[in-house]
């Protein structure tokens, strides 16, 4: 299995090997990213507050410049560094905030 060392893969590899559907379990967040080979983005997630529970559906579009993936939506938009992806596998680091936050690691499973 690779590292989680950062990717030296191009833009355009990365663009290629990112479209499809990836789920994620982030502890209180679980849910489902696709992202499509015309740059539209879809997100859905369940938030876990405890006792009830959120869903929240996001539309959007999506690039990549720098082996930063940019998913746009209406309201927020996030900016996640590429470390890899694979025909199985995207892992992913991103700041909670802007500056000064702590810097988190995903790694997302390809829906099949």
């Amino acid at each position: 299995m690779a590292s989680d060392s950062p990717q030296s893969q191009s833009d355009a590899e990365i663009r290629q090997k990112i479209v499809g559907t990836w789920i994620f379990d982030l502890d209180e967040i679980k849910g489902t990213e696709t992202y499509f080979a015309d740059g539209r983005y879809t997100s859905v997630a369940t938030i876990n507050y405890g006792h009830t529970n959120e869903v929240q559906s996001l539309v959007g579009t999506w690039g990549v410049t720098n082996g930063i993936l940019t998913a746009r939506t209406p309201n927020p938009w996030k900016d996640y560094k590429v470390v890899r992806v694979d025909d199985h596998e995207l892992v992913m680091q991103w700041n909670a905030r802007k500056s000064g936050g702590p810097t988190f690691t995903t790694k997302q499973k390809r829906k099949l």
